[in-house]
């Protein structure tokens, strides 16, 4: 009888040790909820976002490096967003003045990821760290704007060194 409950306590810390030495790159997704408003503000809405280690693995690896404030624009990053714009592009789509609702959803979405004083990083970080500085936050804005067809430009204000996010609207 000893020998079965030795049997047992073996097995229980081998699965412990499975479970907190498992590598990171065999976690579950990144994911993440936020919550918009469309129609101007009277339709609640909630956007699940999953993010696949291996694409925060990639963004995460490459650390960018900006020789000039010029380059930060290369930081944009549509194609890892194509999802999230499409999920929000199918909220907004048959609203009056689409684009504007679109626009004002990915704002929303980026203004619940909490200011953080970090280094310059790639859209997809800034989304699965929850945590951001102005030009990172734009950063992913403009990334699914671009993602949802948008015509999105970064705004630097070279004296204070800000960055926003600006997009052309027809009307």
């Amino acid at each position: 009888m000893h020998f079965n409950y030795q049997k047992a306590g073996i097995l229980l810390i081998g699965i412990l040790l499975l479970v907190f030495v498992t590598p990171h790159s065999f976690a579950d997704n990144y994911d993440k909820t936020f919550s918009f408003q469309v129609q101007f503000g009277l339709l609640s809405q909630k956007l699940y976002v999953s993010v696949p280690p291996s694409l925060y693995d990639y963004y995460h690896a490459k650390t960018p490096k900006l020789a000039d404030d010029s380059e930060y624009a290369t930081l944009v990053t549509p194609d890892a967003f194509a999802v999230v714009a499409e999920s929000i592009r199918n909220l907004t789509r048959d609203k009056p003045r689409n684009d504007e609702e679109f626009a004002n959803a990915v704002l929303m979405l980026v203004h619940q990821i909490p200011y953080n004083i970090s280094d310059v990083k790639y859209p997809v970080e800034t989304l699965v760290e929850n945590a951001g500085k102005c030009d990172t936050l734009s950063l992913l804005a403009a990334s699914i704007m671009k993602a949802g067809g948008l015509d999105a430009v970064l705004l630097y204000f070279k004296g204070v060194h800000h960055i926003n996010v600006g997009v052309y609207l027809p009307y």
